[in-house]
């Protein structure tokens, strides 16, 4: 399974907070920690101290703990206007990112110009995510690229954990 969309969202004005935390940020671009090769994107993580906690965050924390677990990282990712990501695999040497759950803050009613694709070993697109307000689960062992094929920065909120979705899905539906 590459991604699964929960049948959950935050409310509105935790999400328009969530996003004005984003746009006030220090954003670096992200550099590859195997690699050292610079990415089209830019990252701004609560893993290096970058990014301070605000009492949004801990909502959003809070809110997901009880409905899974307690996430390992949190971050913002900002996506800069008619670009892409680049298909990669998220370093797994870490242990806080073998799954992911992704919430688009900005733009929004953009569902094909903001999609998240997944692809195999031919790099051939094997599976296509197209973003509601909902948030989702993802993968991150896969090789994946995340769009903005907009005129507006991309800005996504991402709580990071050492779960497999697997194992976090079964927390979900326990739960629910």
């Amino acid at each position: 399974m590459y991604c699964y969309e929960l049948n959950f969202q935050f409310n509105d004005l935790l999400l328009e907070k969530l996003l004005e935390q984003a746009k006030e940020n220090t954003f670096k671009i992200h550099e590859s920690i195997l690699s050292s090769q610079k990415t089209n994107y830019e990252v701004c993580s609560t893993y290096d101290d970058q990014l301070t906690v605000s009492k949004e965050m801990l909502e959003a924390k809070d809110i997901i703990t009880k409905l899974m677990c307690a996430p390992a990282t949190m971050n913002f990712i900002r996506l800069k206007p008619n670009t892409d990501m680049v298909p990669h695999i998220d370093a797994h040497h870490t242990k806080h990112r073998n799954c992911v759950l992704l919430t688009l803050l900005s733009p929004q009613g953009y569902p094909n110009e903001t999609r998240l694709e997944f692809y195999n070993k031919a790099n051939e697109v094997v599976h296509t995510h197209k973003y509601t307000k909902k948030s989702l689960l993802a993968t991150t062992d896969t090789l994946h690229n995340a769009f903005n094929n907009t005129q507006h920065d991309r800005y996504s909120f991402q709580m990071s954990f050492t779960q497999s979705i697997k194992e976090l899905l079964e927390m979900y539906d326990s739960r629910r």
